[in-house]
């Protein structure tokens, strides 16, 4: 960290004009700009740390300030959006896009709000670039948009152009890589994922505060409807929407868990007080030991049958498998031994992927290639599921997830594990007589909203 400049007070004094300036047009946002505490100690102008400390470089702030008047209120209310629409408490595999993704949307929502107190020169750029935006992606917020950005195959040119147009804040420490600058054709891929990323995602106490403080704002919005016109409409959707979706399709996942010892301290029986009062008193001979496992729920074993018919195309069962992945891995999801096969198949069995570790995934999702096109058949996968079980490759199989569009032959025998096809959008096949009784069905668009039948 380095030391406070000397003009720390007068950045401080920025900042804080910049939040009386706000409030005199938000008055609701009172709560939440009282919030984050500024602090001094960064390079490069703005962050959030666990929604609770807003870290600032005085220096930076000062020269972006000599070229923008209003910078302070801009960086300010952008990274009190982040907190409030709690981009910084979801963790996403890709994080650069994640990032990139809740940037666009703090600015669409700053821009909907079309209060001059925070506009820019580059204002115009940023509404031109999210309209184009908007024609691809609906609902517009953090979720969809990077969801699109995954399938979307943007270079790392064109990400980094985007980046330097809509960040506002920092989000990471570069430190001193250095990125290979050769070859358009390079696409957005392992570069994306940032190990030095700032440890955001692990303060639950935070989390609770902002998802009561979304509330209270959600419910003031209306009072400032007239005021704040359209405006009101993009804050509304941005304070609502990952949380509600993704619990649905996690309590519908958790039916392929199985409840299983794993090797944790299990925090919530051990006594940390008589622990740590034993190491005091006998140097390395702790009172009590800490208990070494723990009864949690998690995927053992899941296949996953992608249905490899000329209808379901390449992007979208990439964002099915992303939709999948970042849900399954939240959290502690997973075993650290895992066994998930990834089953393509049309008419016939076309591969078999077999899935060990969380990395596997990602790669698969990344670089695996889909196989097929021909018509679609359901009965292979479940016949070829029954041979693995004969041979003992399944040994605690859960259930089975099938994305399809649902133009196939089901089976007849109802089998022995859970099963649940997956639809992209709800046509007529989706309400086929034909479904079997046995069987759920789940609708997923492809932005990755769900709903159940």
């Amino acid at each position: 960290m380095m030391n406070p400049s000397t003009d720390t007070h007068f950045a401080q004094d920025l900042l804080s004009y910049g939040r009386q300036e706000l409030l005199v047009k938000m008055r609701f946002m009172a709560l939440p700009f009282s919030k984050l505490k500024p602090s001094p100690d960064i390079v490069g102008t703005l962050v959030g740390d666990k929604g609770e400390v807003l870290h600032y470089d005085g220096d930076a702030l000062i020269m972006d300030f000599a070229k923008e008047k209003n910078i302070a209120s801009r960086l300010y209310l952008h990274m009190v959006f982040h907190c409030l629409f709690r981009h910084i408490f979801f963790k996403k595999s890709e994080e650069r896009l994640w990032f990139l993704a809740c940037d666009m949307a703090s600015e669409d929502a700053i821009l909907a709000l079309n209060l001059p107190q925070v506009a820019l020169k580059g204002d115009v750029l940023e509404r031109k670039i999210l309209a184009n935006f908007k024609e691809k992606i609906e609902p517009f917020h953090a979720e969809t948009i990077y969801r699109y950005l995954l399938t979307s195959g943007l270079s790392i040119q064109e990400i980094r152009r985007l980046e330097s147009i809509f960040a506002k804040d920092l989000h990471f420490y570069h430190g001193d890589e250095e990125v290979d600058e050769s070859g358009d054709e390079g696409k957005v891929q392992n570069e994306l994922a940032r190990e030095d990323a700032f440890d955001f995602f692990e303060n639950p106490i935070q989390k609770e505060a902002w998802e009561d403080i979304s509330k209270e704002i959600e419910n003031e919005l209306q009072n400032f409807a007239q005021e704040l016109g359209d405006g009101v409409g993009t804050l509304s959707q941005n304070i609502r929407p990952p949380e509600k979706r993704e619990s649905e399709y996690k309590r519908f996942l958790k039916k392929f868990t199985t409840l299983h010892e794993a090797l944790e301290i299990d925090s919530e029986s051990f006594d940390y007080i008589y622990y740590t009062y034993g190491l005091e008193l006998y140097q390395d001979m702790p009172l009590i030991e800490p208990l070494e496992t723990k009864e949690v729920k998690k995927v053992e074993e899941l296949v996953i049958a992608l249905d490899t018919s000329g209808s379901c195309s390449g992007e979208v069962v990439q964002a099915f498998l992303q939709e999948t992945y970042d849900i399954l891995t939240d959290g502690d999801a997973f075993f650290d031994k895992m066994h998930i096969r990834l089953i393509q198949c049309d008419r016939k069995i076309q591969s078999d992927t077999v899935i060990k570790c969380a990395k596997d995934f990602t790669d698969f999702i990344q670089h695996g290639e889909l196989k097929g096109f021909g018509g679609t058949d359901f009965r292979p996968v479940f016949t070829y599921i029954d041979q693995l079980i004969d041979k003992g490759e399944l040994k605690n199989l859960k259930g089975l997830l099938y994305f399809t569009d649902g133009l196939g032959i089901y089976p007849k025998t109802m089998p022995k594990y859970d099963t649940a096809f997956i639809f992209l959008k709800k046509t007529r096949y989706f309400d086929d007589p034909d479904f079997p009784f046995w069987a759920m069905r789940v609708l997923v668009s492809p932005t990755g909203l769900l709903e159940r039948k």
